[in-house]
């Protein structure tokens, strides 16, 4: 699955087979193995989304900035 910014309240994810859904915040994301800041599968809320200088997008939790490939969203469409 693809995940790709939109704006401050919601991303696309796209499937596949091409098939592109949106996600609002507040969503539910899993912290996977190897992401040090939580215990992995520890399910968190993403309570906005944006994306650094470099282009990356980030998941703002607890109120701070945390890279989107720490944590994966499950999704079936």
């Amino acid at each position: 699955m693809d995940i790709k910014y939109c704006d401050s309240g919601s991303i696309l994810l796209i499937n596949s087979s091409g098939v592109i859904k949106r996600l609002f915040c507040p969503f539910l994301v899993r912290s996977r193995e190897g992401a040090d800041l939580f215990k992995p599968g520890l399910l968190l809320r993403v309570e906005e989304v944006s994306s650094n200088p470099q282009d990356e997008l980030l998941y703002l939790i607890f109120n701070k900035p945390y890279h989107h490939y720490l944590f994966e969203i499950t999704a079936t469409f």
